[in-house]
């Protein structure tokens, strides 16, 4: 498996398409049941009370050399040109990455995969729990504890 130096933009990209997916189902149930209340809710189809389900995108690199990409859409940006005053107000969008290098235990395919369906047999809560299992830390990790990687030092702030 190689790094994809898009990963950000690529996660970002899918989990937008579920909830516009979502958004769109919930706007069409809307507009075959009773009306909805007033101008705002007209304009966005959407009742005050419609909330859309939260979209949890995991990647997992099990490549043979570390994880050199970007752990953020900002990691991806030239943000040399953008005034300091004005950085914060550009969005970032995080991937949550799950780095196998180094775990000869965990490194095939096949055992990725057992893993995985394993997972989806338990609830959204247990997955945290068994990925701790299985998956040793990650050194560059700012917490030790969690297997999820973030970038150590963001370069744009």
């Amino acid at each position: 498996m190689k790094v994809h130096y898009a990963m950000p933009l690529r996660n970002m990209t899918a989990d937008a398409l579920i909830y516009m997916k979502e958004y769109s189902e919930t706007v069409k149930r809307n507009k075959q049941s009773e009306p909805l209340q007033n101008d705002a809710e007209f304009l966005s189809g959407l009742r005050r009370e419609d909330r859309l389900h939260a979209v949890v995108t995991i990647c997992v690199y099990y490549g043979e050399t570390a994880w050199d990409g970007p752990y953020s859409l900002l990691d991806m940006l030239d943000m040399q040109h953008i005034p300091k005053q004005l950085r914060s107000f550009v969005n970032d969008y995080k991937i949550n990455l799950i780095q196998i290098h180094g775990s000869e235990e965990y490194r095939s395919k096949i055992q990725m995969s057992r893993i995985f369906l394993r997972l989806c047999e338990t609830s959204t809560a247990e997955i945290i729990v068994k990925l701790k299992k299985y998956i040793k830390p990650v050194k560059s990790a700012r917490s030790l504890d969690s297997p999820l990687v973030r970038h150590p030092n963001p370069p744009y702030l």
